[in-house]
């Protein structure tokens, strides 16, 4: 091969040349040129490129060279050389412009971009170096423990579990650059290896300044006895409960469970396979476990407020006898749990659980974890504790390590709360909250109360359990109360103050209601003011409700995060921003309920600030909270005299004249007592929360009196759910309980969005679980709906006692319709599985969900359950069709039927039919009575395949149809012996004057014959 050298003697010749030539130029010169040509960036350009070809060997394939060294073959190097020749040509040109100059330059510096890239690496590439740095910081990590480690002992070297696994994936980041090694043809090329470990290197370096040592904390090292007067210390480092009942034993400091590092282990040894035990964390006040780790007879599983137990993974098997070493975390707001054997073998966890959430597995978020507020410590123990003896007590917190020696005969630990987390005041009226602080071992405890902005919040006085603060201007600030005995213990209240005009400068309000002046006000309903342009609520803005004779505030009415009284086992329920609307260039507002008394003149004060907009064509700045000049006001009727015969009437408008403004008015207006009751509801739109319930034996009829089919013309509408209001009697937004209900001619509306958020600091709302209408009776009540519209997404429809639908519309896209009812017949009916953009976990729909009768022995008759029949069914585009599904808990039958119905198919109908998730809870060997079923099911007219069928589902028999299902009065009212055969139902529904009220068709069951 040619050397470079000889290439090299060639340009030092031509570089001679051109100096005698420019030597002689020099000697003769020409005319001068207007400008001096410059050569300078091209003489670079030759240098550079030199420079570089010189510094590579030339090399077929690298063999002779040393393992990763640079090399370029031949016919590479001769290209660069021959374009460094053509650029020296140029430049020895002493007629060549400055153009060409420049141009040549250029050429040349791509040629040697070019010629870079063409660089190769000898055989072998040397990965050493990358090794040697991955083996020691794989060293370095071995070398340390976390606090989440079983084995970690005093003198241990540490470091946080964050830090710990981010310094893990920085090593495997650099074994995967390392895993070239191995290949033939590596993927890597030498600069990527020494960039890998330059980088590895730096992030070992700052991994070592972030270890520290476990150190030995002398105290305190005991555990408080918490509602554990039984509890026994051996000496020994055994631990011993005696009677059953919620027993703790906790480590007596407060945990931070944003900031701090802390863990409880112990090792514990099964006496009895009973009880509820465990580790954890608990709030004080109440004893409540959040977040714990449970022991159970099922298995280990996480315990909290709000939820249920979340098995741990794998499962545990345990028995009498056998040793388990339990630890359960707390790492900067993180909640995990471990269970190990006493070896120290990993056996199951549950990890990474946010602090105030946990996943259920379906992605559907629940309250679990403590919240900051919460007062938290360490602790061991539960129900039953005297089935476990716990030993080998441990805590370890932000480094230091704690051996339990001891227990403290104490009860009470050191405790705060305070009546309220936030207050709203105004410039003109203070506030107050109260507070208990309690000290170590019991007894008041003083506080102290700071304002974060005095100018804005002024802290009058903190003793005798109460804070006095007044608001010096409109703003908002925080006020910290401090428990002296443990300056641990902290609260916050938030308080916002308004500010209001001394007086109103808007001239007559014409566009209020009730008008200014009303002498005859609706107690219920909404209120409202017209503006001239569109109004704006703005951010922490209320509006106010004084009582004129007094001018006491009587009601706010907050733009956010608010909550409404309610009649029921729920008794009050989130409405978060509901309260107050926009529409138009009018802003609507609800007073909370019972707020207003008959008879009695009130007025209307709104903050500076509240609303942005312009009325009687000036800036709107608030109207006035001063009794003598406030320009807002009105006295409310009389109460409205009622009769049983005479239907009770409901009409939104402002210029009808009803006995009520909304609907829930005319409910709670209904006397307690036996009878018949009627409400005849106006056509428009009701934006209302229903929440009712009575405890009296009355038959309420809820009749609308439009025309339009399936009663669209008069909608009762509300936003609630399972995000907003847990559990099945706070999320509905048509709540009925106490009574039999009859509806006609109107619609039913929850407007639950997914991914709206409807609380502030709430996470957008996924968990739609938003029933349009909740029968809440129980047995032997009933409920019949007629020519009436039911929309929702998920559980549009929930039931209890025995239900007949007739002609109605009913929309959803999750088991949308269910609950516990004896039977709910859908006769007649038009479904709709809507197609809902906002649903990405799952594009299935299941229709019935039926949690029916009981398995219990003792329980000898199963009604008919959820009955879809003689009805239709649109599934709309990208939909999966499910008919049933399994009840999800508890010791019911999956009770539903199918029955002359046809779907419409613009999605599909699953092969399976019934929804294939166990456990499928039917009547062994009767599946046709008690089970999932159905008959004459088509699709456009036509039969449905339904061979794909799952097991132990399928088929009514002729026989079967022809007495017990082909009308509705078989289907209502006879039930299913599980020793066989069916009988009449010990409760009988007559619905002979709801068919007649139904205009509904004769029943084809009426003359069947047993």
């Amino acid at each position: 091969m040619l050397h470079p050298a000889k290439k090299r003697l060639h340009r030092i010749f031509s570089v001679i040349l051109s100096t005698v030539i420019m030597a002689l130029f020099i000697a003769c010169p020409n005319e001068p040129d207007d400008k001096p040509i410059n050569r300078s960036a091209l003489e670079s350009a030759i240098q550079e490129a030199g420079d570089l070809l010189d510094s590579l060997p030339i090399s077929a394939d690298g063999t002779e060279l040393n393992p990763g060294d640079e090399y370029v073959i031949q016919a590479d190097h001769d290209t660069l050389s021959g374009k460094i020749d053509e650029a020296q040509i140029v430049l020895d040109d002493s007629d060549a412009s400055q153009v060409q100059i420049d141009q040549a330059a250029a050429d040349l510096n791509a040629a040697k971009t070019v010629f870079e890239g063409l660089v190769k690496y000898s055989e072998g590439v040397n990965f050493s170096g990358l090794e040697t740095s991955v083996q020691t910081a794989a060293a370095l990590l071995d070398s340390v423990k976390t606090l989440l480690d079983s084995s970690v002992t005093v003198g241990a070297k540490w470091v946080i579990q964050t830090d710990y696994t981010a310094f893990g994936g920085e090593i495997e980041t650099a074994k995967i650059v390392l895993a070239n090694k191995d290949l033939q043809n590596p993927g890597v090329t030498q600069p990527e290896i020494n960039a890998a470990k330059t980088a590895l290197d730096d992030k070992k370096t700052a991994f070592e300044a972030l270890i520290k040592t476990v150190q030995a904390a002398p105290a305190p090292g005991s555990l408080v006895m918490f509602n554990a007067s039984a509890a026994v210390y051996n000496g020994t480092g055994t631990v011993n409960f005696g009677a059953n009942g919620e027993r703790r034993l906790v480590y007596p400091e407060k945990v931070d469970i944003r900031n701090d590092v802390i863990s409880i282990q112990a090792k514990i040894t099964v006496t009895s396979t009973s009880g509820h035990n465990g580790t954890g964390f608990i709030s004080v006040t109440g004893s409540t476990r959040k977040g714990y780790m449970m022991l159970t007879a099922q298995n280990v599983k996480n315990d909290g407020t709000g939820a249920s137990g979340q098995g741990m993974e794998p499962a545990v098997s345990w028995a009498a006898g056998d040793e388990y070493i339990f630890k359960s975390e707390i790492n900067k707001g993180i909640i995990n749990h471990y269970v190990y054997s006493t070896a120290g073998v990993l056996v199951s966890q549950r990890v990474n659980q946010p602090i105030g959430t946990y996943t259920d597995g379906q992605g559907n978020p629940a309250s679990f974890g403590h919240l900051e507020t919460d007062t938290v410590y360490a602790s061991i123990g539960g129900t039953a504790v005297q089935n476990m003896t716990w030993s080998d007590i441990l805590v370890y917190r932000n480094g230091n390590l704690y051996t339990i020696n001891s227990l403290q005969a104490q009860s009470v630990l050191p405790s705060l709360s305070v009546s309220a987390s936030t207050a709203r005041i105004t410039t003109s009226t203070p506030g107050s909250v109260t507070y208990t602080a309690t000290a170590t071992g019991g007894g008041t405890a003083e506080i102290t109360a700071v304002s974060a902005d005095p100018a804005t919040v002024r802290v009058d006085s903190f003793a005798g359990g109460t804070i006095h603060f007044s608001g010096l201007k409109a703003g908002t600030a925080e006020i910290t109360v401090t428990n002296t005995a443990d300056t641990a213990q902290t609260v916050k209240i938030a308080v916002t103050v308004t500010q209001f005009l001394t007086s109103d400068s808007y001239g007559a309000l014409t566009a209020v209601y009730p008008a200014a002046g009303e002498t005859s006000a609706y107690t219920d309903g909404e209120f409202m003011i017209t503006f001239d342009t569109v109004p704006r609520l703005e951010t922490g803005g209320a509006i106010y409700l004084y009582d004129k004779a007094s001018g006491n505030v009587v009601d706010s009415i907050l733009f956010a995060d608010e909550k409404q009284p309610t009649l029921g086992s729920v008794t009050t329920v989130n409405v978060g921003p509901q309260l107050a609307r926009v529409d138009g260039n009018s802003v609507y507002f609800t007073l909370h309920f019972n707020k207003l008394e008959y008879g009695k003149e009130y007025y209307i004060g709104i903050p500076t600030g509240a609303i942005t907009a312009t009325l009687n064509n000036r800036p709107f700045e608030g109207l006035s909270d001063v009794k003598t000049v406030a320009s807002w006001s009105f006295i409310t009727r009389a109460a409205p005299i009622l009769n049983e015969s005479v239907p009770i009437s409901v009409a939104a408008a402002h210029n009808a004249a009803p006995d009520f403004r909304t609907v829930f008015g005319a409910l709670k207006a209904i006397p307690a007592g036996s009878g018949s009751w009627t409400i005849n509801v106006a056509p428009g739109v009701y934006t209302e929360l229903v929440h009712y319930a009575n405890s009296a034996n009355v038959t309420v009829t809820i009749n609308g009196t439009g025309s339009a089919p399936y009663g669209q013309d008069v909608v009762i509408q509300y936003t609630n759910c399972e995000d907003m209001n847990g559990g099945t009697h706070g999320r509905p937004s048509f709540y009925f309980s106490g009574a039999n209900l009859v509806l006609k001619n109107l619609t039913l509306k929850n407007t639950t969005v997914r991914g709206q958020r409807y609380i502030t600091n709430v996470t957008p709302t996924t968990n739609t679980q938003a029933e349009a209408i909740f029968f809440a009776n129980g047995t032997n009540r009933t409920l019949a709906a007629f020519n009436c519209s039911f929309l929702s997404h998920q559980d549009t429809i929930q039931t209890t006692g025995k239900n007949w639908f007739y002609k109605c519309y009913i929309e959803g896209d999750t088991d949308y319709i269910w609950g516990t009812a004896d039977v709910c017949l859908l006769e007649d009916c038009e479904l709709v599985c809507v197609n809902d953009p906002k649903k990405t976990n799952s594009k299935d729909t299941i229709l019935l969900v039926a949690r029916t009768g009981s398995t219990a022995a003792a329980t000898t008759t199963v009604p008919k359950g959820y009955v879809l029949f003689k009805s239709n069914v649109k599934v709309e585009t990208g939909m999966t069709a499910y008919f049933s599904r399994n009840p999800g808990a508890g010791a019911y039958y999956d009770q539903t039927a199918v029955i002359d119905t046809d779907f419409y198919l613009e999605g599909v109908i699953a092969p399976t039919i019934w929804n294939a998730s166990p456990p499928y809870t039917f009547l062994e060997d009767a599946w046709e009575h008690v089970g999932w079923k159905l008959y004459n099911v088509t699709a456009g007219g036509s039969p449905h395949d339904i061979s794909g069928m799952r097991e132990n589902a399928g088929e009514i028999t002729e026989e079967v149809y022809n007495l017990e299902y082909n009308g509705r009065g078989t289907i209502l009212n006879r039930v299913y012996r599980k020793a066989g055969g069916y009988q009449a139902a010990a409760n009988v529904w007559n619905i002979s004057a709801l068919e007649s009220a139904f205009g509904a068709s004769p029943d084809a069951s009426a003359s069947n014959s047993y």
